[in-house]
């Protein structure tokens, strides 16, 4: 579970501690301090998550994961063009999401954990024998034990940065033919 689940809790939170707050002896103290700690962590953290310039750190986190797509999905879209691919498949749950955003025109499909992905449907039959490509982060995701396809050709690496900053590292391999009897009965 990441932190950003808790956020539905962030309401309740603050509600106590406005209730904290009020009961305390000391008010005319305690509101202008609460006060001006909302808003310098606020803007403060605005100003880091939305800043379109520098990104923060190297890890992968929810801003850095927005960050530097322009480039990556051009040189992406390259090899996807090159390949003759009719769709993108993916390893990893964080990517699928992703790249589905990146590439809202082709279909992204995960050939793993489908106990995920069960309120998509079936994965689409006219797919099963069609041409597509596998983007896998080359850090961070568990390729899936005994590919689910065919792989044609030499995969290609493709990294997502900004300002210099390589942000996340990309492997696209060509694929066809999906195996798995999971996808493709």
């Amino acid at each position: 579970v990441q932190a950003n689940w808790i956020v539905p809790i962030q309401a309740a939170v603050a509600i106590l501690a406005a209730f904290g707050i009020s009961a305390a002896a000391r008010q005319w103290v305690w509101r202008p301090v609460t006060v001006l700690s909302a808003v310098v962590l606020t803007l403060g953290l605005f100003a880091i998550a939305f800043n379109p310039v520098t990104p923060i750190g190297t890890g992968d986190n929810p801003p850095n994961q927005t960050r530097g797509w322009p480039d990556a999905r051009a040189a992406m879209q390259e090899v996807i063009a090159a390949t003759d691919a009719k769709w993108i498949a993916t390893t990893d749950y964080a990517a699928t999401g992703m790249l589905a955003h990146q590439f809202a025109q082709m279909p992204v499909w995960s050939v793993t954990q489908f106990e995920r992905y069960g309120f998509r449907g079936d994965f689409p039959a006219e797919l099963c024998n069609a041409k597509g490509i596998l983007i896998e982060r080359v850090s961070g995701a568990t390729p899936p034990d005994s590919p689910p396809f065919t792989t044609l050709g030499t995969p290609t690496e493709v990294e997502r940065h900004l300002n210099g900053i390589t942000l996340k590292r990309y492997r696209l391999t060509p694929i066809a033919g999906v195996t798995s009897r999971a996808l493709c009965p």
